[in-house]
């Protein structure tokens, strides 16, 4: 039994997918399922998630676009391990995440969610925020 499900819905998400998956495949810990849920991407997407032959990938493809939160749910439906792990398709993941998370969650068993710091890599990016909320 898997003791991870990460979830990764993918809509047009080309220019970022394949470092994601990878971010995700090179984890320190090793076991879990990665399932994946196209929401009817009309760009490379799909030929790039088909490009893996990793046999930790669950591969599920929409027949219509019903949006994100559908995609989350259909992959809690299909999740089998025994926590679930959330991943954006334009997102890196550290190779110690789960490793990490998965640590201090059975060292913490009141604890039902935990996550990560972020960094913002790449191109310069601007939240667009008030200055009230950069203080």
């Amino acid at each position: 039994m898997v003791e991870i499900s990460v979830i990764l819905p993918v809509y047009n998400s080309e220019h970022y997918l394949k470092d994601c998956v990878y971010s995700i495949l090179n984890q320190t810990f090793s076991n879990f399922e990665l399932i994946i849920i196209d929401d009817c991407s009309n760009d490379k997407s799909i030929s790039i998630i088909e490009s893996f032959s990793d046999k930790r990938i669950r591969f599920f493809k929409k027949e219509s676009n019903t949006g994100y939160i559908e995609s989350l749910s259909w992959g809690i439906k299909e999740a089998k391990g025994t926590y679930i792990a959330r991943m954006d398709a334009d997102d890196l993941c550290n190779p110690f995440r789960f490793e990490k998370q998965l640590d201090f969650l059975k060292s913490n068993p009141d604890v039902v969610l935990c996550g990560t710091d972020a960094e913002i890599i790449g191109a310069n990016f601007d939240f667009g925020y008030p200055e009230e909320y950069e203080k």
